[in-house]
């Protein structure tokens, strides 16, 4: 299990593997992975978070951001790892998420299975985040239901996609905006993850948040 533990300076804690390269770098499969997360005025505090899991030939994955930002937002988001393991989906892993949040804050999430000897990708969210699929050449932008978990939210959105040779996957808080796409970038979508998600949180990223993305490609 891995856990990229956002902060001022992104800090990266993985739990039980001292190194990160398990996770992020380039797998034998073919998964590559890239992380990019900063607080809102470098604060120390970081109410987005990411959680990664790689379990035999599958990557699960559960990036959230807690309500508003700050030191109750980092604390909503903390310590919901254990779900990526103990959950047999994505839908009940968000619903575990769900629960635990109540009497918190609050938190928008989306969580991500990937499937990657099957070569499907499933995707299900509740809350102002965004995410963008490219299989191939061609690039689908997903939004999700609204809401927020451990408050009042509508049934998670789910998004379900099999791909071919090569399939790139981002999922975004609302500190990243949206409106771009790939003609923004010419060749950006084509490197490395984490090239990716560097240029995308530096150049996209909003000042009046806290901002975070997650970068996977396999093929």
């Amino acid at each position: 299990m891995s856990r990229f533990r956002p902060g001022g300076k992104s800090a990266y804690q993985q739990d039980s593997d001292p190194d990160p390269r398990t996770i992020i770098g380039k797998h034998s499969s073919g998964l590559e992975i890239g992380l990019f997360s900063r607080s809102l005025s470098d604060n120390r505090h970081n109410g987005d978070r990411i959680y990664l899991q790689k379990t035999g030939d599958t990557l699960r994955w559960l990036h959230l951001d807690g309500l508003g930002h700050g030191e109750q937002a980092q604390t909503a988001t903390a310590n919901l790892a254990s779900h990526l393991s103990h959950c047999d989906t994505p839908t009940a892993v968000l619903a575990a998420v769900d629960r635990q949040l109540k009497g918190t804050r609050g938190a928008v999430a989306i969580i991500g299975e990937l499937g990657l000897a099957g070569k499907a990708l499933n995707i299900l969210g509740v809350g102002d985040m965004h995410a963008h699929v490219m299989d191939n050449e061609e690039m689908h932008n997903l939004s999700f239901a609204p809401g927020v978990l451990g408050k009042e939210h509508n049934n998670p959105a789910q998004f379900r996609f099999a791909f071919g040779k090569r399939c790139l996957m981002i999922t975004c808080t609302d500190g990243i905006r949206r409106n771009w796409d790939v003609s923004n970038f010419p060749g950006l979508f084509h490197q490395h993850p984490q090239l990716i998600a560097y240029t995308l949180g530096n150049i996209m990223g909003r000042i009046s948040d806290d901002q975070s993305l997650c970068v996977a490609s396999i093929g």
